[in-house]
């Protein structure tokens, strides 16, 4: 995890076996394989059928008009709240602002829960942003549910003429390190920029890091070693900061396909934990050297979530700062003598300065490759499947997944402070039946904890995004 050159390479090809080789990757986009997350039927978002889909469609079809919602109903679906108040918040304020409400944009979706856009009958009202999170396990009903307007756009009024090179400049301006990259990904899984700034420069890349653990679990899928029939049991040791998991009994059995989803759509941090030891790192490591990233050895040997955070929490700062800075076989001996023996125990040290020079590093353009390596896992398979499914669970704004046949999309933070960033990122991969995909990257690193304005990020990418869906096919 060296951010320097001319590093030790500790594993080679020769070690592993001959299923975690290049061939697995397979060059060109046909036969098309597409399978549309949360389609538009009669102008509805059909959600998958089952929990928590079936308690978050009741309380939408609750504001169909002649309908009256009960105390009795509302305790059916949601868990700790007041029913009567529910009921009566339906019926009074919902029902009359969205009649016969209906699911017109998914921006996220899970077992967790998500992040729905809703509209009513009344053209002049504004859309609702409906965000709910459910039990994983049990009855699965709604623990968390806030609804709020939303107007038709992310943008400030200021960012929506902005051409894609104006945007890409804005955003320079909003952190001291950022890296943008706009590209189309060629069939052979290079990655063309269209506008870029800094896209080879290496920046601290915060959750985007999961995507080589999910290459890793493709591979290994295509590779026959693992199915994802298969699950993977919660254990304490795997409970990391941060994991939403972590409110789940231990001993809760969970397949690969959710495993893999809650990591990348709900960025959960015990999931990529678990995910992490069930793949190994040799096989994550393999997987950092397949995707086409400039310099392997920046992400080796590839950390999980407590060990990074082992870094900043439970060593004086100079013992971290030696390991940021050590050859690769000093970090993989300091790995396996002082990081693992640790777990998941962290300890009481701040070294916040390492949010964004110790932290998993990677450039925009490294970040187009491992999504262009997992969009050609051999097409219709099962790690395929698997893949599309996970990242085609979140899309992060609004007004983005209907505009492509396919949205896939990964972001990220660290802070040192709640709600303000030291490092905010955003990666998208789109695209249409018939044509090559685009990718999208904006990546911010600051030490200000007070620098980078989440919301004016969003304007920004929301501007290049709605630029590539106007204008490419």
């Amino acid at each position: 995890m060296k951010l320097g050159i001319g590093l030790l390479v500790l594993l080679s090809w020769a070690t592993l076996a001959h299923a975690i080789t290049d061939d697995i990757y397979v060059d060109g986009f046909d036969p098309p394989h597409f399978t549309q997350r949360f389609p538009l039927v009669a102008g509805k978002a059909q959600l998958p059928p089952g929990s928590p889909a079936s308690h978050v469609q009741w309380f939408v079809d609750e504001m169909a008009t002649g309908e009256t919602t009960t105390a009795a109903e509302v305790a059916q679906h949601l868990t700790g709240f007041d029913a009567n108040n529910i009921a009566n918040w339906l019926n009074t304020s919902l029902r009359p602002y969205y009649p016969n409400a209906r699911i017109v944009d998914v921006v996220a979706f899970t077992a967790y829960g998500g992040t729905l856009v809703i509209q009513g009958d009344i053209a002049a009202n504004p859309k609702g942003f409906l965000v709910f999170q459910s039990q994983y396990t049990g009855s699965r009903l709604i623990t968390y549910l806030t609804l709020s307007n939303l107007g038709d756009s992310v943008m400030y009024n200021e960012d929506k003429t902005l051409s894609l090179d104006q945007a890409a400049d804005k955003a320079l301006t909003l952190a001291a390190g950022v890296g943008v990259l706009v590209a189309k990904i060629q069939p052979n899984g290079q990655c063309s920029a269209i506008t870029q700034r800094n896209a080879g420069t290496l920046l601290a890349t915060a959750s985007i890091f999961k995507n080589w653990v999910l290459s890793g679990m493709g591979r290994m899928i295509a590779d026959g070693a693992l199915s994802s029939a298969q699950s993977v049991t919660l254990t304490a040791d795997r409970l990391a900061s941060g994991g939403q998991l972590n409110s789940e009994p231990l001993g809760t059995s969970i397949p690969i396909p959710d495993l893999a989803t809650f990591m990348m759509a709900n960025s959960d941090n015990t999931a990529t934990d678990l995910m992490h030891q069930r793949v190994g790192r040799t096989r994550l490591n393999a997987a950092v050297d397949a995707s086409g990233v400039a310099n392997p050895d920046v992400l080796k040997p590839l950390l999980d979530i407590s060990e990074q955070f082992q870094l900043i929490y439970s060593f004086p700062l100079a013992t971290s700062q030696s390991y940021v800075n050590g050859t690769e076989a000093y970090q993989n001996q300091f790995l396996v003598q002082q990081i693992e023996p640790r777990g998941n125990v962290l300890g009481s040290y701040t070294n916040f300065g390492l949010l964004v020079s110790g932290t998993w590093h990677a450039s925009p353009l490294d970040v187009c490759a491992v999504y262009a390596a997992n969009r050609r896992l051999p097409q219709g398979s099962e790690a395929f499947q698997t893949v599309d499914a996970a990242m085609g669970a979140q899309v992060a704004q609004p007004y983005v997944r209907n505009r492509w046949d396919r949205a896939w999309y990964k972001g990220g933070s660290l802070s040192s402070a709640s709600g303000k960033f030291n490092v905010l990122t955003h990666a998208w991969l789109l695209e249409n039946a018939g044509a090559s995909p685009y990718f999208v990257a904006t990546i911010y690193n600051d030490d200000n904890v007070n620098v980078i304005d989440q919301y004016k990020v969003q304007s920004i990418a929301g501007r290049i995004l709605q630029i590539l869906a106007d204008t490419h096919p």
